[in-house]
């Protein structure tokens, strides 16, 4: 999901929570939301999923995005 499409997805109430975990290539995080059917859709920017070498500036923009409840997963 494009930045806008989140936006517009919080705002109608489509998108309940976002998840902040590694990113697959261990390079860095991904934000996925989690939709009303349960389905988890990344953050993308040009299609491919965006990667925040930071994870407060993950968490700060998923806040910024209006989600209260940031979830960060860890895979050990």
């Amino acid at each position: 999901m494009e930045y806008y499409d989140v936006q517009l997805g919080y705002q109608m109430g489509a998108l309940k929570e976002a998840i902040i975990e590694p990113g697959s290539r261990g390079n860095g995080w991904v934000i996925l939301f989690r939709d009303v059917d349960d389905s988890l859709s990344p953050l993308t920017n040009a299609g491919q999923a965006r990667i925040f070498h930071n994870l407060d500036n993950a968490t700060r923009l998923a806040k910024d995005l209006g989600f209260r409840r940031v979830s960060v997963l860890e895979h050990f």
